[in-house]
């Protein structure tokens, strides 16, 4: 897939204001301020304490316990107490690695003067050799997928935000235009009722005086309206910020590039890893049929009243899959005191009579496929569905520019414009209420064209968790 990139230029536009504020200082500002920020970083955190969890499976693994038990006054007269301290070692992997050491002792007494003890420490050590099997990658990929998912919910909480700030930016500046629009008219329309009813043109009581007076009376209720929904609009930008809204000032947008990612973004890398992983189940299922090679050794000491009376030593090895159970082993007890050796070997053998694939597994097997089959479905469509919202965003971000040259030079139109008509009302040319609806107009416009300029730094957020 071709690579493209389309710039954005902005050039900054700057009007005098009072307590105004630059739209990158209020998103910083609010990221500093904001408790629903707060609370979308706290659910980012959650995401990557999860992922970390995630870390912590197939670990290997300790153990230590004690076992003890003490009776005393038995029927033959003595007691007894009982210790069995042990550790056992296992290791994480698919070829197990297990190590076990024990020590009971047993300690009889029926006077302090007669005291029996017997210590018996073991130590075994086995270790299971797969051959020829699939690994099974599952947990490398859920790892990986956690890590993926975490780190771009970061991202995205951010650019998320951004575009939350730039929506309620928007939304008090529609209210605000709304509100000057109707001050003006409310204000000229209530200006020219009560210059015609202080000339006499109309009475109090006549259809026109009642007429008009019922326009004034709709007028200032939409007044009302404005008033409250601009009020709501700042109480909201005060919820999501933290902070009183000041008058925003005509901005730059900062120049950015948007590349299209070759192998798409997180969403495509998950739907690669599912990919991955259904492909490992399957191949598992179809590979692996429990072949390996089992080893097991252990050694063991007793102890009589501080005496060693005897050792143990076996060992044996073995082969599993499937269908057979093949173990060989050899061992010997060796009597310290008669000076005695006592050898013992070992052979079993098992076999399973009957299919070697059973019903269960067939299906499963399936099963495996048609999830393999559609996990690579998914990821298609993801890289799909990634390459072409990369084109449409490509296609936004020209037009964007197009329609951002005609807003520059209709802003600049209107504020020559407009400095042109302040210059006439100073020089009497316009009355007050005249120039006041020249006021509205020219806030109007220029709070649309600070509404486009939110738009813009929108789409940058939405290129921008495009390739999260």
């Amino acid at each position: 897939m071709k690579k493209f990139s389309v710039a954005l230029l902005f050039i900054a536009l700057l009007v005098q204001g009072v307590s105004s504020a630059d739209l990158e200082d209020v998103i910083a500002r609010a990221k500093a301020q904001s408790g629903y920020y707060a609370n979308l970083r706290g659910s980012a955190n959650l995401s990557d304490f999860e992922a970390l969890l995630k870390q912590l499976d197939k670990q290997d693994t300790y153990e230590l316990g004690i076992n003890a038990s003490l009776t005393p006054d038995s029927p033959s007269g003595n007691s007894s107490i009982r210790l069995n301290p042990s550790f056992s070692y296992s290791s994480g992997s698919e070829d197990t690695t297990r190590i076990t050491l024990s020590a009971p002792m047993n300690i009889v007494y029926s006077s302090p003067l007669n005291t029996v003890s017997t210590y018996a420490p073991d130590l075994s050590v086995s270790q299971k050799l797969r051959i020829d099997a699939v690994s099974d990658n599952s947990s490398d990929y859920a790892k990986r997928r956690a890590r993926l998912q975490a780190n771009s919910l970061a991202e995205k909480i951010d650019y998320q935000f951004e575009i939350s700030v730039c929506d309620s930016l928007s939304k008090v500046l529609e209210k605000e235009s709304a509100l000057l629009t109707a001050k003006a008219s409310f204000g000229k329309s209530k200006a020219e009722f009560d210059s015609s009813v202080a000339s006499g043109l109309i009475t109090e009581g006549t259809y026109a005086y009642n007429q008009k007076a019922s326009a004034i009376t709709g007028s200032e209720k939409s007044l009302r309206k404005c008033e409250y929904e601009y009020d709501t609009a700042l109480a909201n930008f005060k919820r999501l910020c933290g902070f009183e809204y000041e008058d925003l000032d005509v901005f730059t947008v900062p120049d950015f590039d948007f590349t299209a990612l070759e192998q798409g973004n997180t969403t495509v890398a998950i739907a690669l890893l599912d990919k991955l992983s259904a492909e490992n189940n399957y191949a598992i299922l179809m590979k692996n049929d429990g072949r390996a090679l089992n080893f097991d050794a252990s050694a063991s000491l007793n102890i009589e009243d501080s005496e060693v009376s005897g050792y143990a030593f076996d060992g044996s090895v073995g082969y599993s899959d499937s269908s057979w159970q093949v173990k060989a082993g050899a061992g010997v007890d060796i009597d310290a005191v008669l000076k005695k050796n006592y050898p013992e070997f070992t052979l079993s053998a098992k076999y399973n009579i009957g299919s070697s694939v059973s019903q269960t597994e067939k299906l499963n097997r399936q099963k495996a496929l048609i999830n393999m089959q559609s996990k690579s479905y998914d990821y298609d469509l993801a890289l799909y569905n990634y390459r072409s919202d990369a084109m449409a965003m490509a296609s936004n971000i020209l037009a964007a520019r197009i329609e951002l040259e005609k807003w520059k030079m209709d802003y600049d139109n209107v504020r020559i414009g407009y400095a042109n008509e302040k210059r006439l009302y100073e020089n009497g040319y316009y009355s007050e209420l005249e120039f006041n609806e020249k006021t509205a107009s020219f806030a109007k416009t220029e709070n649309d064209y600070k509404i486009f300029l939110l738009s813009l730094r929108k789409l940058q957020c939405e290129a921008r968790i495009l390739n999260c």
